[in-house]
């Protein structure tokens, strides 16, 4: 995602078709209740605040 894509997401902030995700945990619950409604977007590394923190291991994150 470029940052061009990701400004906009920042600004709109979460909401029923958005999640930002810090870190790694209780990703599966989101991704659950995404695929339970209507989907939607979770960006990960960045905190609820809507500060980008980025992710640590990005071999995790692939895996």
């Amino acid at each position: 995602m470029t940052d061009q894509e990701l400004r906009p997401l920042l600004q709109e902030g979460e909401g029923y078709r958005l999640d930002f995700k810090e870190a790694l945990s209780d990703l599966a619950e989101d991704i659950a209740a995404f695929a339970n409604a209507s989907g939607g977007r979770i960006i990960l590394g960045v905190a609820a605040d809507r500060s980008i923190k980025g992710l640590p291991n990005m071999d995790e994150a692939k895996s």
